[in-house]
């Protein structure tokens, strides 16, 4: 009789509440199973890349990883996108170690849909805890999967309409101006490139302190 293979049992977010200890800036990677999308992705988890000499100045959320992303291994935000979003990070003042990428949703959907409601708050545990872990200056949303993430509604996610604004994560203590997402750039919407450059731009934010005792993990 041939033996069964026994199939990986992710922890629940439950359980990963319980881990005493953070892993170490960069390698914020934990699994779990809230939701179904782990069992699609082929890099689930996708954890957010930290420079050694990192600035704390500005993380910037994206909306899910990318079907190159997610077949690459990541991080967030390379091929095309990556690019552009990059250059107009560079236009903006920002040097490579000033910036962290990640996403509001760390696994991708199948077919590059949009995620769930339910898919992006089973995310936003890991989101908050990125953020209290490396406490960045500055929070810069980009796309409407990262603003209904922050709102954690999903009625909320109008860029247009959020752009300019000082907007606070619900649930924590952290705030963050939204632009548009660079994938739509290369979907046509050139005038993008200079409302994302205005929105890297604007005034920094005061560094803002997750008290230890609030932690979502």
């Amino acid at each position: 009789m041939a033996n069964r293979v026994k199939k990986k049992k992710w922890p629940t977010l439950a359980e990963i509440a319980l881990i005493p200890a953070l892993e170490p800036a960069g390698e914020d990677r934990p699994a779990c199973r809230a939701c179904g999308l782990y069992k699609v992705a082929e890099t689930p988890f996708m954890k957010a890349k930290v420079p050694n000499d990192w600035t704390q100045k500005l993380i910037i959320v994206g909306d899910q990883p990318s079907q190159l992303d997610d077949r690459s291994g990541g991080p967030a935000f390379i091929g095309p996108v990556g690019r552009i979003i990059r250059k107009l990070v560079a236009k903006a003042g920002y040097s490579r170690s000033d910036v962290v990428y990640t996403n509001a949703v760390r696994c991708r959907p199948s077919n590059d849909r949009k995620p769930s409601m339910k898919e992006i708050r089973c995310c936003r545990p890991l989101l908050l805890r990125t953020l209290s872990k490396l406490n960045p200056k500055r929070i810069l949303l980009a796309g409407g999967i990262a603003l209904k993430s922050a709102f954690n509604d999903g009625a909320k996610g109008n860029v247009g309409k959020s752009r300019g604004r000082r907007i606070q994560l619900v649930g924590s203590e952290f705030h963050s101006f939204v632009t548009y997402h660079p994938a739509s750039i290369l979907h046509g919407a050139l005038n993008n490139q200079v409302r994302i450059l205005e929105d890297l731009q604007r005034d920094t934010l005061p560094k803002l302190k997750y008290p230890k005792e609030e932690l979502p993990w």
